[in-house]
C-alpha cells in the first residue's frame, strides 16, 4: 500500500468510525476486517454485545467502498500489496 493509499485509508477510517458511533478504540479491529477476506465475523450472536458485529460489518463496508477494495482482491488478513 503505498502513502496515498495509506491516507485515503486513515480518513476513511477516521470518517466511518465517527458515521457509525464507533469508540476510536475499535480502529484497529475495524482497519483488520477491512482486509480480511473471511466473512464469517459477520454473524451477529444476538447477545447485544458492545459493539454489536452489526455496525462493526457495516463500517468495514463503508471503509471498503470509500478506499475502493474488494475483499477478493486481497489476500486473507493483509493490506493489498502495492502496484
Amino acid at each position: 500500500m503505498d502513502s496515498s493509499q495509506a491516507i485515503a485509508l486513515e480518513e476513511a477510517l477516521d470518517r466511518v468510525l465517527e458515521d457509525q458511533g464507533l469508540h476510536p478504540g475499535f480502529r484497529a479491529s475495524i482497519r483488520r476486517l477491512v482486509f480480511d477476506r473471511k466473512e464469517d465475523w459477520r454473524l451477529c450472536c444476538g447477545n447485544h454485545c458492545d459493539p454489536c458485529v452489526l455496525p462493526m460489518a457495516r463500517a468495514v463496508d463503508q471503509v471498503r467502498e470509500r478506499i475502493h477494495w474488494q475483499p477478493e482482491e486481497g489476500a486473507g488478513g493483509q493490506e493489498p500489496a502495492a502496484t
